[in-house]
């Protein structure tokens, strides 16, 4: 029976894998569909999010909620607009906020988001 009700209490492993699992999907689905002038947008979009987070996260350790509140602002502002670049940006970002809370079992997230800002566009 508590085998039963395991699966409606997410635990840190599988809230891993599935942040882990997203961040593929996601990326993998912009690799596939967009032009290489959306890519390098998306790129520098993440990097910009990324680095917005990295260094909001430095100067206050102890707030990430209010970051993650600023970060799904600007996500949600990003859907009202349509900007597909801006909200596949707003979502890794909110990936890899979720994934560094989580510790330990979020690295193959940040791992996977990491490796699509290292790389290349590869379309010519």
């Amino acid at each position: 029976m508590p085998g039963l009700f395991r699966s409606f209490f997410p635990t840190p492993e599988r809230t891993g894998q599935r942040l882990h699992r997203d961040a593929i999907a996601i990326i993998d689905s912009d690799q596939r569909n967009g032009s290489t002038e959306y890519l390098n947008r998306v790129h520098e979009l993440t990097r910009k999010e990324l680095d917005n987070l990295k260094s909001r996260l430095s100067k206050d350790p102890d707030n990430p909620k209010s970051i993650t509140y600023d970060i799904k602002q600007k996500h949600q502002e990003a859907r009202r607009h349509r900007d597909n670049a801006l909200l596949t940006a707003t979502t890794l970002a909110l990936i890899y906020q979720q994934a560094n809370e989580l510790g330990e079992p979020g690295h193959n997230a940040i791992a996977v988001i990491d490796n699509f800002l290292t790389q290349p566009v590869l379309r010519a």
